[in-house]
């Protein structure tokens, strides 16, 4: 379609000026910037993903925000670009960066927040393994997500959908790592309390 065929042309100029954007002193206009880059993200992944690196820096201060607003938007980003992703490099890249702020947010107060970033850890590690015999050395990046998720697995006074993000991170964790023996023993440890909610009828 011509329109869209016009807005993949004009996206790097697009991304440019909502990058500035992002670095506003304006609260509403940083958020309003951060909204139109997810819908970017949700609508053209594959697009964005090479443009990524022009928008980290404003993503990572996003995810470091007190705004519970910001910091989904931010952790819904990216979960859509790796979920799409095409260029695992790109990734890979920015793994020792993200990844511990992925971790971060899943201490939030905020149970959106928390979902969010569980489902983005449970994305991203498909980039850092994109076939079973390419696992890269940023692999290591989500291993204590393991001891997050055993503390989500094992709580019984949390939101329902976080219990549901954690148990689809854990499968998606396992699927990418279950068979490398560093990750063994964090796979293991987890299993208890996975099997528990298998057998519970609301987690099933």
């Amino acid at each position: 379609r011509p329109a869209a065929e016009y807005l993949v042309a004009v996206l790097p100029q697009c991304v440019a000026q909502i990058n500035k954007q992002l670095r506003s002193k304006a609260v509403k206009t940083r958020q309003g910037a951060l909204a139109l880059l997810r819908t970017l993200a949700e609508c053209m992944p594959q697009h964005l993903e090479p443009l990524l690196a022009q928008v980290k820096d404003e993503l990572i201060r996003a995810m470091k925000e007190t705004n519970s607003g910001m910091r989904l938007d931010a952790l819904v980003c990216i979960r859509h670009l790796s979920d799409n992703f095409s260029s695992a490099t790109v990734y890979q890249q920015l793994a020792p960066q993200f990844c511990p702020l992925f971790l971060h947010c899943c201490n939030d107060t905020y149970y959106k927040s928390i979902a969010q970033a569980l489902r983005a850890i449970g994305s991203y590690v498909y980039a850092l393994r994109p076939t079973p015999a390419d696992a890269s050395n940023q692999l290591m990046e989500v291993l204590p997500a393991f001891e997050v998720l055993k503390g989500k697995l094992l709580a019984t006074d949390i939101d329902q959908e976080v219990k549901e993000s954690a148990l689809e991170c854990y499968g998606h964790l396992v699927a990418c790592t279950g068979d490398l023996p560093a990750f063994q023993a964090a796979v293991q440890t987890c299993m208890p309390p996975f099997v528990d909610r298998i057998k519970n009828d609301v987690t099933r």
